[in-house]
């Protein structure tokens, strides 16, 4: 009998198709032998376990205190405290009235009361939100130290002499006896931006401009000896 090519082609369709089956078939086989392997490795995960917490006597979230005993661990910590560090002396100033003077005259608003460096913190931002973040350290009526840093910018150089006048303005504060407070200030910038810093002692104060970014120049403040920065 003489297949006609209509007859050799659905033979060879049938063929591919009972392949196909096949494949399909040993994929699903395949499959389902690795899936029950795998919850096998589980089982005996699990029975392994707790065999090991039976002979132990461990489980999560316990602590045994001795044979047969056990305390849970504690879900609740306190919230960490800060105790100002008793050994940095302070300015012989109250921080609240720098702050006062700040907000009041300068327009600075003041973030809620912070802790950095052993200190409670008070942050102020000018309200022009400029580069010129004058930061207090120390309780309300003791001033230990206090930074203002500056950004002096070629492209706008009105700025720049206005954040150079906050810095005035905190060293009067801090130091109101010395008349050559500004002097010194805008004679050694320039030199802090080369050098990296400059430093000067005046009566019980130590002043000390810092370069710390292109640019950006902080004026710290704190007692002689007492090394804050």
């Amino acid at each position: 009998m003489q297949l006609t090519p209509e007859d050799r082609q659905r033979i060879i369709e049938r063929e591919l198709a009972r392949l196909a089956a096949e494949k399909r078939t040993k994929r699903i086989t395949l499959a389902k032998r690795v899936a029950w392997a795998c919850l096998s490795c589980v089982v005996v995960i699990a029975i392994c376990v707790l065999a090991v917490r039976s002979l132990t006597g461990f489980y999560p979230g316990r602590q045994a205190t001795g044979p047969g005993t056990a305390t849970p661990y504690p879900t609740h910590r306190p919230p960490p405290t800060y105790t100002p560090s008793p050994v940095v002396p302070g300015i012989g100033l109250s921080r609240a009235d720098i702050q006062s003077v700040f907000e009041r005259e300068l327009g600075y608003r003041f973030q809620p009361e912070d802790f950095a460096s052993g200190q409670p913190l008070a942050w102020g931002i000018p309200p022009d939100y400029s580069d010129a973040d004058l930061s207090l350290f120390g309780p309300p009526e003791e001033l230990v130290a206090a930074s203002i840093t500056i950004a002096l910018r070629k492209d706008n150089p009105p700025q720049g002499i206005l954040n150079v006048g906050r810095m005035i303005t905190l060293l009067k504060l801090v130091a109101p006896g010395w008349e050559g407070r500004s002097a010194w200030l805008e004679d050694n910038i320039s030199i802090a931006r080369t050098t990296g810093e400059v430093e000067t002692f005046y009566g019980d104060l130590r002043i000390q401009l810092r370069c710390i970014g292109i640019g950006v120049v902080s004026l710290n403040v704190d007692a002689k000896g007492a090394s804050f920065w």
